[in-house]
């Protein structure tokens, strides 16, 4: 199992918080209604888990199909620079700056 992986296990409580709340995300009625994976990214950016969030859109860019990859790869990307501009302690920039480059791969 992937370090990613083991990560995104102990956030499934996460997920059905999120899928739970799709409604309170503000969604009008005519909208369509987000996929499930669009709402758990929605909901953590509005709780500012940016690094949940960061950790949710690698499991899915590693998972996604041809067609969604360069989307969550620019959304994944932007992210990165926001959690390395954020980062206290080099090893936390370290760790951001490492894992943009994997993006960049």
């Amino acid at each position: 199992m992937t370090r990613h992986a083991d990560r995104w296990r102990k956030c499934g409580a996460w997920l059905a918080i999120a899928a739970a709340a799709g409604v309170a995300l503000g969604q009008q009625s005519d909208s369509p209604p987000l996929r499930p994976d669009d709402a758990v990214e929605a909901y953590l950016e509005k709780l500012g888990a940016a690094r949940l969030r960061a950790e949710q859109l690698s499991v899915r860019l590693a998972a996604a199909p041809k067609e969604e990859r360069v989307a969550l790869a620019e959304r994944l990307g932007r992210l990165y620079v926001q959690l390395l501009t954020e980062a206290r302690s080099p090893e936390e920039r370290g760790t951001w700056e490492q894992r943009g480059r994997a993006l960049l791969r």
